[in-house]
C-alpha cells in the first residue's frame, strides 16, 4: 500500500519575509557556510542586514540548500550544486529547484500556487491569485493579508524577473495577465531527480510509482512541472536505459520503478556529469 510522507513542520505563510529570491546571494551564503563562518559573522561578511540574512537562510532552507537544524550546514543538494553549478545558471539546476520549493507543503503560498491554483489555468492576474488565496485563509488580519501579498509577489517575481525566468514557466507583460508556459526544456535526468524526490517525500512506502500518480497526484512532478502524458512518457523513454530506473508497462501495470539507492541528489550528480 502506498502512503504519503507527512511533513512534521508547520506550513508558513511568510516564507520570503518580504525579500525576493537572489541566487547570487545564495552562492555567497553557501560558500561562507562551507568555509565555516559562524552565523554571527555572516551578515557582515555578506554585507547585508541581519533581517535579510535571516530571510536568506529561510529561503535557502526552502530550496533544500541548508539544513534546518540550529547549526548551519550545507545539505547534500547544497554541496552538489555548489560543486557543479555554483552560480545557479544551469537550466537543470533551476528546474530541480523549482520542483523542490514548489512541492514542499510548508511553503504554503508557493505550494498552493504550483499544485492547486495554476493547474487548469492558462492565464490569470495577480489579483486573481490573491483573491483565491484569501478565500482559503481563516485569518483576515492585517498581518496575514500583508504576508499573503508579499508571498504572492515573491512567487510570481521569481518566475518572471529572477533566475526562474529561464524556465519560461510563466510569462508576463506589463498590464497583461500572467500566462502559463511549458516544460519543453526539462532535461530528462532532472525528471529522474524529481521522481526520486517525489518518491522519498510523498510516496515513502512505494516500491514503484504509478504513472497516473506521477501525472496527477498532489506535489507530483507531472503537476508541478506541467507535464502532459505524452511529454512524461517521452522523457521516461529517454532515461529508461539509466541504471536505477525501470518502466513497467504490461498487462495491468503502468508504473515507474526506481532503485532505492538512486536519491534525488545522485540523479542530479548524474545529470551534471553527463552534460
Amino acid at each position: 500500500m502506498r502512503t504519503r510522507a507527512v511533513s512534521q513542520h508547520r506550513a508558513v505563510l511568510s516564507f520570503g519575509r518580504g525579500y525576493h529570491i537572489d541566487f547570487m546571494l545564495f552562492t555567497r551564503l553557501l560558500r561562507a557556510v562551507q568555509e565555516g563562518l559562524s552565523r554571527s559573522c555572516l551578515a557582515g561578511q555578506l554585507g547585508i542586514s541581519k533581517s535579510r540574512l535571516t530571510a536568506c537562510i529561510a529561503l535557502a532552507r526552502g530550496f533544500d540548500l541548508l539544513t534546518r537544524n540550529r547549526s548551519l550546514r550545507l545539505t547534500p543538494l547544497g554541496n552538489v550544486i555548489l560543486g557543479y553549478d555554483a552560480f545557479f545558471q544551469d537550466p537543470g539546476t533551476l528546474w530541480f529547484l523549482h520542483y523542490v520549493v514548489a512541492s514542499e507543503e510548508r511553503q504554503l503560498v508557493w505550494n498552493h500556487f504550483a499544485t492547486t491554483f495554476l493547474p487548469g489555468r492558462q492565464r490569470f492576474t495577480l489579483k486573481d491569485f490573491r483573491a483565491w488565496l484569501m478565500s482559503l485563509q481563516k485569518s483576515n488580519s492585517k498581518a496575514a493579508k500583508r504576508s499573503l501579498y508579499q508571498e504572492t509577489y515573491l512567487v510570481l517575481d521569481t518566475y518572471v524577473k529572477r533566475s526562474f525566468v529561464q524556465l519560461e514557466y510563466l510569462s508576463h507583460e506589463k498590464r497583461k495577465p500572467y500566462q502559463r508556459g511549458n516544460s519543453h526544456s526539462l532535461p530528462p535526468l532532472v525528471l529522474g531527480a524529481c521522481l526520486a524526490r517525489y518518491r522519498d517525500r510523498h510516496q515513502s512506502d512505494a516500491t514503484a510509482l504509478l504513472v497516473a500518480d506521477v501525472l496527477t497526484a498532489p506535489n507530483s512532478p507531472g503537476v508541478i512541472l506541467h507535464l502532459h502524458e505524452d511529454d512524461l512518457r517521452t522523457l521516461l523513454e529517454q532515461i529508461k536505459t539509466v541504471q536505477g530506473i525501470e518502466l513497467e508497462s504490461r498487462a495491468d501495470l503502468d508504473q515507474v520503478r526506481l532503485n532505492e539507492t538512486m536519491t534525488d541528489v545522485k540523479w542530479m550528480e548524474l545529470y551534471y556529469d553527463c552534460r
